[in-house]
C-alpha cells in the first residue's frame, strides 16, 4: 500500500513530465484534463503513501488497522477529486459540469458510507 503508492507516484510524475515536454509532432494539443488527472493522482498517491506508512509505523500492524486505512483512502478519493476539480485552474477549456455533477453525488455517497461505517464501528464497541 504505502511503498507501492509512492512508486506509482514517481511513475506518474515521470509520465506528467514526459507529457508536458512532448514535442508538437507527438502530441499536438495537450489536454488540461489529462494534466489535471495526472497532477491529482500524483499528489493523492504521494499523500496516501506517506500517510499510510506513517500510520502503520505509529500503530501496531494488524489486519484491521490496514483495512481501516485503506477504507479511509478509498472513501476519501471521490470527495478529494471533487474538491480538486473545483479548485484546479483550467486554462484552455471550461470545467466540465457533468464531471462536477457526478463527483458531487459520488462524494455524497462516500460521505454516507463513511458515516455508516463509523456508526457501525461505534455500535460494536
Amino acid at each position: 500500500m504505502g511503498f507501492f503508492s509512492i512508486f506509482l507516484t514517481f511513475f506518474l510524475l515521470f509520465v506528467l513530465l514526459c507529457y508536458n515536454i512532448a514535442p508538437k509532432w507527438i502530441i499536438e494539443q495537450k489536454n488540461d484534463y489529462v494534466k489535471f488527472f495526472l497532477w491529482f493522482f500524483v499528489c493523492y498517491l504521494f499523500l496516501e503513501g506517506i500517510t499510510s506508512l506513517l500510520l502503520l509505523r505509529v500503530f501496531p500492524y494488524d489486519k484491521t488497522t490496514h483495512d481501516n486505512i485503506l477504507l479511509f483512502f478509498v472513501l476519501a478519493l471521490c470527495p478529494t477529486l471533487f474538491t480538486a476539480h473545483l479548485l484546479y485552474p483550467f486554462k484552455t477549456i471550461q470545467r466540465s459540469r457533468h464531471l462536477t455533477f457526478f463527483l458531487f453525488f459520488g462524494s455524497v455517497l462516500c460521505a454516507c458510507i463513511g458515516v455508516f461505517c463509523v456508526l457501525l464501528h461505534f455500535s460494536n464497541m
